[in-house]
């Protein structure tokens, strides 16, 4: 007897239904070959580190909580050193910067205090044999600006007509963020930073200023005493004393 019909074609069983979350593993491997694709993310371009609220001063109007980060191959622009990446590379420095000779450009990063919202402060550096200073003051918009000091300038040039450096912090700048000083010297390390509002530092310049012209009458009154004195009594110790009293002044 032929087959019939419904045994020629028997009828099949339906396919199980697919599971609810079958199109998770489509996204996933999309995900993962995108990431694969796109690399690491790129570092920020400034570092995330802010300065603390009530950053203070030493004694003295020292600066404090100063870190340094030395560059030998000399090359480093404030973008590199501001970014994440060298954020961890700086040292922190338990007192002010000082050391022997060195041809690396030194990095400092610093914090400094609120101030008066109309009236600027002063930062002095000293001493005032260091070549080129580049100091980096945060805009409360964004970015940086650019003063530059160092006995490289003519000092006409300085901010303030002062034997050491001076350099003004706007009422604008921005104390949240930290500041970066680029310095490259020839002399030996022994940089000191202070922080000065303008009535303090205007009283400072003026002591400071009569104090070293009653410095230098008095070192001129003792060269031409000596030298008088050579002349007059023919003795040469009189002659090597005034030359190192000169020698002295110079060093000073």
């Amino acid at each position: 007897m032929p087959p019939s019909s419904s045994d020629a074609h028997p009828a099949s069983c339906p396919p199980p239904p697919a599971p609810p979350w079958h199109w998770l593993l489509p996204l996933l491997l999309a995900a993962l070959a995108f990431l694969a694709l796109c690399g690491p993310l790129p570092a920020r371009a400034e570092e995330a580190q802010e300065c603390p609220t009530e950053a203070a001063l030493g004694p003295a109007h020292n600066v404090q909580g100063q870190a340094l980060l030395r560059d030998p191959s000399r090359r480093l622009t404030l973008g590199d050193v501001t970014s994440a990446a060298r954020a961890a590379e700086f040292e922190a420095l338990p007192g002010q910067l000082s050391g022997g000779y060195t041809r690396d450009i030194l990095w400092l990063r610093f914090c400094l205090p609120p101030g008066s919202d109309t009236l600027p402060r002063w930062l002095r550096i000293s001493p005032a044999m260091l070549d080129d200073l580049a100091l980096y003051l945060p805009q409360a918009g964004g970015g940086y600006e650019l003063r530059r000091a160092g006995d490289r300038y003519p000092f006409t040039a300085r901010e303030w007509q002062y034997r050491l450096f001076a350099i003004a912090i706007p009422p604008g700048t921005d104390v949240r963020r930290p500041f970066y000083l680029r310095l490259d010297t020839t002399s030996a390390l022994n940089m000191r930073l202070d922080l000065w509002h303008g009535a303090e530092f205007q009283d400072l310049v003026v002591r400071d200023t009569m104090f070293y012209g009653l410095l230098g009458g008095t070192i001129l009154l003792l060269i031409v005493f000596s030298l008088i004195s050579w002349r007059w009594l023919k003795d040469r110790l009189y002659l090597f004393y005034a030359g190192n009293v000169l020698a002295e002044a110079s060093s000073c």
